[in-house]
């Protein structure tokens, strides 16, 4: 019952938003050679409240006039630069002028409302402006294309789009076909899902209808007749899939490509439908092609007959019922006889037949396949794949072109905004290449099906071949953002140093986040399961998008050494990942069997990346101006460290580790409780030691004034200082409590497996010291390897926080009492 209401919910706003763009279109189509001049609300409020002050017909004195005049201009300029932020000034003025000369020339009657407001209005865009309208035929050939579009979007979108393979019969069809039902009964029901489960069809049919006809001015029979027409669009575009459906399986064994061909097909017509509803003005091929190519004859545009007027609808709505049902009828009947010897014409997607011997293309074939060393193997397969796969190549490099393509017409603004901000072009870049990286680098396991013992078998280990599949995507990644960037700098212009540096921050993630996708995709594919679409995990798909978003932050960051630190992180979250899929990969095919769990550097780094992103979080979240300056980063450090602690340690016993208390040095009982007072002493002991070079480095970095400014501290970090009580706690409490266990209970210890202790130790320290300021660096680095180095020796994270709770508590303390600044 919840998910139905559920769906009920999302159709209603589905078709809530459909009308809204409809509503948009058909005023542009209806106000074509009218004059009329589009405004949004916020503008078309204030020249209807000016209106008769500033008319033809207004009464007012010229005073009067002028004073309203000046007044509606300043309204509108500014109204102009939030709703179109990317004109210029010289475009603002224009367009004020343009809407204050058709004002004072015309009246309110030059003007129409624009959407989103559906319907309504004293001011709606009129059907004709009489009897003798000369332009009421080529409106109703414009709503006759608006309505062959959707027909065509519709059908093209239902055999292309299909979840079934559309050289594949359903399987549960395919079962009804064995059963003692007649074939005519099998395709009836058949037809009544492609004409009732269409939503497409009818998300688009139904709204373009409901305001063809409410703007016609029936508004009483608008929704009876558009129901009608989105039913009979819908048993039409159903009949014809049918049809092309049985047909197509009849005569052609191998259908990816072809369904490839329609799903590109009809999202591209799709983005026609949203630019014509999103466009200013009526798009010009729209007008072009009403006007040269006639669409009432057209299979889904006669139903423009209607409009006509009342006679014209008592004729034609017959018509198209009796239509509608011979349609239906003869799809059926076709269908039925076509099928009497069975529903296709052969099994198998990789039927075909052998061609004649050409022995000068097997000699190019056989000196190709040599070809440059980079070029063979597995990445010669991928580009052959994407080369011969028409379906995977849309699939992978067309569709999210158009979905981004979508958004940019959908928002008509958007382009401009990106252009004019480097920060935001960077981000769509990025975000481009990253989008790009879900249909085709998360695949890199799943597309090889039931293939992948063959690449098990193979001279070369698994994890290199699939190395080579993700940096070919890497490679088309970072063209795609190369693309996005150079698109937007086209528009726009120039950056400046901070816009560069951003772009290279984009063009640097790309290649991470490449590895990072093809990973997780890998950990997460389950290659013994038959359904190709469910091979992956949704939710792995959902972890990389957060992953992105917290990456995309780092672009905006104002301190290259936030920018280091997010793309230092997130290169080791790849090593990481690839070597958890390394120690998966001889499990890859056993159903029953996996590699023991055991605690890695993905998951510290995770749980890291987890805390940074809740830090940044809760700090946008509390109110910072009644808490002060100290106590909101305090209480947002702690939050994020208690949520990201309890749920890395939730996460971990649920994957079943073994000792994990134990590994992360947090188990009440090790080796007695003597042990455990004598890491702690341990701990402060080496702690005091590393606060004397604490201390020191704090006192020669005051003293040189040319380093000091070189390693400029964060904005804030003087005024946090003032706040002893919080910065205290914060320093000496709150901050050792959960770095320590992220960085040494988590960060060293899954390092210690990849690459040893020693190396481990200075990894840690430096991913460590990578998250504070620059000016702490030196010192935290040393403060990590000696926590480290005390960890390891006591096995207990107590002697590391001992020693970072001491290091903190002198430098601090000295540096309160001295009224300094403290790098730490």
């Amino acid at each position: 019952a919840v998910g139905l209401v559920g769906l009920i919910v999302i159709g209603v706003f589905m078709l809530f938003v459909s009308a809204l763009q409809a509503t948009a279109a058909v005023r542009k189509v209806y106000a074509e050679g009218q004059d009329l001049l589009f405004l949004r609300p916020s503008l078309h409020r204030w020249v209807e409240r000016y209106a008769d002050k500033l008319d033809p017909a207004s009464e007012h004195t010229p005073e009067v006039r002028r004073d309203a005049e000046k007044t509606l201009r300043g309204i509108l300029g500014r109204r102009v630069m939030l709703d179109r932020p990317a004109f210029t000034d010289d475009e603002r003025d224009a367009f004020v002028d343009v809407i204050v000369e058709r004002l004072q020339r015309s009246g309110l009657s030059a003007f129409a409302l624009d959407a989103p407001v559906p319907f309504a209005g004293p001011h709606e865009v009129p059907w004709s402006r009489g009897p003798d309208d000369p332009g009421v035929p080529l409106r109703q050939q414009r709503v006759a294309w608006l309505f062959a579009l959707c027909g065509t979007v519709g059908l093209l979108t239902s055999l292309g789009g299909s979840v079934q393979d559309l050289g594949k019969v359903d399987w549960s069809f395919e079962w009804l076909a064995s059963s003692p039902l007649r074939d005519r009964t099998l395709f009836w029901g058949k037809l009544a899902e492609y004409v009732l489960v269409s939503p497409l069809t009818w998300f688009l049919t139904l709204p373009v209808a409901l305001a063809v006809f409410l703007l016609r001015g029936w508004s009483g029979a608008a929704l009876p007749l558009a129901l009608f027409a989105a039913l009979w669009m819908a048993v039409l575009v159903g009949s014809l899939r049918l049809v092309l459906e049985t047909s197509l399986r009849m005569r052609i064994a191998n259908l990816k490509n072809v369904q490839a061909v329609l799903t590109v097909a009809g999202s591209l017509l799709f983005v026609c439908l949203l630019w014509l509803s999103n466009a200013p003005e009526l798009p010009t091929w729209f007008e072009v092609l009403s006007r040269v190519l006639p669409a009432e004859p057209t299979l889904f545009g006669h139903i423009a007959f209607v409009l006509s007027g009342p006679s014209a609808a008592a004729l034609w709505l017959p018509i198209l019922l009796i239509e509608a049902v011979l349609a239906a009828w003869l799809a059926v009947t076709w269908c039925a006889r076509a099928t009497s010897g069975g529903l296709l014409v052969g099994g198998g997607v990789h039927q075909g037949r052998r061609g004649q011997p050409n022995p000068r293309a097997e000699t190019g074939a056989l000196a190709s396949a040599g070809g440059p060393a980079w070029l063979r193997g597995a990445l010669r397969k991928d580009l052959l794949l994407l080369a011969r796969d028409r379906a995977f190549l849309a699939q992978t490099l067309i569709v999210p072109l158009l979905v981004v393509a979508i958004q940019i017409v959908v928002n008509r603004s958007l382009l401009g905004l990106l252009a004019g901000n480097s920060n935001h072009a960077a981000a769509f870049a990025f975000g481009l290449g990253a989008y790009m990286l879900i249909f085709s680098a998360a695949s890199i396991l799943s597309v090889e099906g039931n293939a992948l013992w063959i690449l098990l078998s193979s001279p070369q280990p698994l994890d290199r071949v699939l190395r080579r599949k993700a940096t070919l995507w890497a490679v088309l990644g970072t063209l795609y953002t190369l693309g996005g960037i150079a698109l937007l700098l086209w528009i726009g212009r120039a950056p400046d140093a901070r816009g560069w540096v951003a772009f290279a921050t984009a063009i640097t993630g790309i290649p991470i986040y490449a590895f990072i996708a093809a990973g997780l995709g890998a950990l997460a594919t389950d290659p013994l399961e038959q359904e190709v679409r469910r091979r992956v995990a949704p939710s792995t798909i959902y972890l990389y998008m957060v992953l992105v978003a917290m990456y995309a932050t780092s672009i905006y960051a104002e301190q290259l050494h936030l920018k280091f630190v997010q793309i230092v992180l997130s290169a080791l979250l790849a090593y990481a990942l690839w070597q958890r899929l390394r120690d998966r990969i001889p499990y890859l095919l056993d159903p029953t069997e996996a590699p023991p769990p055991r605690l890695g550097l993905s998951d510290g780094l995770l749980a890291t990346l987890a805390f940074l992103a809740l830090q940044t979080f809760f700090a946008f979240t509390l109110p910072s101006h009644k808490l002060g300056t100290g106590l909101h980063l305090l209480i947002s450090f702690v939050a994020s460290g208690f949520v990201a602690a309890v749920a890395s340690i939730y996460l971990l016993r649920r994957a079943g580790i073994a000792d994990l208390h134990a590994t992360l040095g947090i188990a009440r009982v090790i080796e007695g409780a003597r042990a455990g007072w004598k890491c702690v002493a341990l701990g402060a002991v080496a702690g005091g030691l590393v606060s004397l070079f604490g201390l020191a480095y704090v006192a020669y970095i005051a003293s040189n004034e040319a380093l000091r400014k070189l390693l400029e501290p964060p904005e804030g970090l003087e005024l946090l200082a003032q706040e002893r009580m919080p910065f205290a706690l914060l320093a000496i409490v709150a901050a050792p409590l959960v770095e320590e266990f992220l960085f040494r209970g988590m960060v060293f210890r899954g390092m210690q497996r990849s690459i040893g202790t020693g190396w481990a130790v200075v990894g840690s320290a430096a991913v460590f010291a990578a998250v504070h300021p620059p000016i702490a660096a030196l010192p935290v680095f040393v403060l990590g390897v000696v926590a480290a180095l005390v960890f390891q020796r006591g096995g207990r994270l107590w002697g590391a926080i001992a020693c970072h709770i001491t290091y903190n508590a002198i430098v601090v303390g000295v540096s309160l009492l001295s009224q300094q600044g403290t790098p730490t």
